[in-house]
């Protein structure tokens, strides 16, 4: 589905909203449970924990690599690459950035 799919705008986009709101609540309410138990996976852990760092490098790392106009590839290939230069980014940011500015480099 794309972006332009009426789809997403005649509910679609209410339904993912609502979907994720029963997730967060069913791992609230039984914090034991399977959305619990996958929720807690390492990896989505720090994908959450980086979230605002994906956030910040997506928009330009996807601007600046256009398909066949300012790299030669398109697709899942193109695909791949994008999420590589944002994982990269974003994991640079967050330990040379994020984390120094949380433990207080800025007050010694």
């Amino acid at each position: 589905m794309d972006e332009l799919h009426p789809f997403l705008y005649q509910g679609g986009f209410a339904c993912v909203a609502l979907l994720t709101s029963l997730c967060i609540a069913v791992s609230i309410v039984h914090n034991k449970g399977g959305v619990a138990a996958l929720l807690s996976w390492k990896l989505l852990r720090m994908i959450g924990v980086r979230a605002y760092n994906i956030y910040l490098w997506h928009w330009p790392v996807f601007c600046l690599s256009q398909p066949w106009v300012d790299v030669p590839l398109d697709g899942m290939a193109l695909f791949a690459l994008r999420i590589a230069i944002i994982a990269v980014l974003t994991e640079i940011s967050f330990r040379w950035i994020d984390t120094p500015i949380r433990t207080g480099w800025l007050t010694k």
